[in-house]
């Protein structure tokens, strides 16, 4: 791993493989010209980077470099998946769900952020269900799943997601909050009632939905 020195705002540029990582950024070589212009990284530090890149990378070194976006950048490449599945930084971790590896363990991650990488890969949802974060119940009613149970969730956000999906919506325009029921007026359900809805937003996209259909018979 080739490690390029003050690239840019002080940060040092590592050669990762086929990657290239310099602070929060992991570009492909064929991105490096954009970002150096966007960044304002001279010329001479580009053409350092870009001789650099056929360097060989000791990935034993490179799982276990302190910055996560190095490690971040083994796992896009499926290098040591099965050490970098219990990676102490969570953005690691979500990386390794992103490559489908070890969702089985990860369905149980202690980060929200992994658990809701693990439910938009459409992978253990009986579990996820459950979550105890919205976030991740939210992403389960995404794919579809447990809508039944979902429409009665706590949260609104889950709620929004349901009537979004187009399920449960004689339900849901009686919920109590006008962002669900603005969602199901955008669905073009119950407009009758909707248009005389208590908030203006729902009446107002009610009264769209209305003329739009109107439109569309003529």
């Amino acid at each position: 791993m080739k490690e390029i020195k003050n690239v840019y705002n002080g940060k040092s540029a590592f050669i990762v493989g086929e990657l290239i990582v310099c602070g929060c950024q992991v570009l492909r070589a064929d991105e490096l010209d954009e970002a150096a212009k966007k960044f304002e990284v001279t010329q001479y530090k580009l053409n350092r980077i870009k001789t650099a890149l056929n360097s060989e990378t000791n990935w034993n070194e490179a799982i276990t470099h302190e910055s996560p976006n190095v490690r971040v950048a083994c796992v896009r490449q499926r290098r040591k998946l099965e050490t970098l599945v219990s990676d102490r930084s969570w953005l690691v971790r979500r990386e390794v769900v992103r490559q489908g590896f070890g969702l089985d363990i990860l369905v149980n991650d202690k980060d929200f952020d992994v658990r809701k990488e693990v439910a938009k890969q459409g992978f253990g949802l009986d579990i996820l269900i459950k979550d105890k974060n919205w976030l991740v119940r939210m992403e389960v009613a995404k794919q579809g799943y447990g809508l039944e149970t979902l429409i009665n969730d706590p949260e609104v956000a889950v709620r929004y997601e349901v009537a979004k999906q187009g399920y449960g919506l004689d339900i849901l325009i009686k919920d109590e909050y006008p962002a669900v029921r603005y969602e199901v007026a955008k669905q073009g359900f119950g407009l009758d009632i909707l248009v005389n809805d208590e908030c203006l937003d729902v009446r107002y996209e009610a009264e769209k939905q209305l003329k739009m259909l109107t439109q569309n018979v003529m």
